[in-house]
């Protein structure tokens, strides 16, 4: 579809996306008091890796400051066409917020990417 996008990222800290990349999978956000607005599951955003950290920050957190300021550090690369069938873009939020529903590690499909962000100026 036109308005689909063409990857979805996942932001995390640098520790983080290296254990991704090493262990080959995203383990899903279970706090429900803190990041699963949308469920359990495993979170991702289209806005990509050159947008500003505020920006970043605010769409996957509601905040531009705190203990969330290093889960932008980095970021894991995932083709939209490879997670269709299994991603939902969030219902009434107002971020570009999607989720694969999970209780299970999510693996890493064919053609993700693991990077490091630059530092984008606010």
């Amino acid at each position: 579809m036109a308005d689909e996008p063409k990857y979805l990222y996942h932001y995390t800290t640098k520790k983080a996306k290296d254990e991704i990349a090493k262990q080959g999978h995203i383990r899903p956000s279970r706090n429900t008091w803190v990041d699963t607005r949308h469920g359990v599951g495993v979170y991702f955003t289209s806005r990509p890796p050159h947008c500003n950290d505020d920006t970043l920050l605010w769409n996957n957190y509601e905040t531009v400051d705190g203990p969330c300021v290093k889960k932008v550090e980095s970021y894991i690369r995932v083709p939209f066409d490879m997670v269709r069938g299994a991603v939902t873009k969030c219902p009434y939020d107002t971020r570009d917020v999607y989720v694969i529903q999970t209780t299970v590690n999510f693996a890493l499909p064919s053609g993700t990417v693991c990077g490091d962000r630059a530092k984008f100026e606010n």
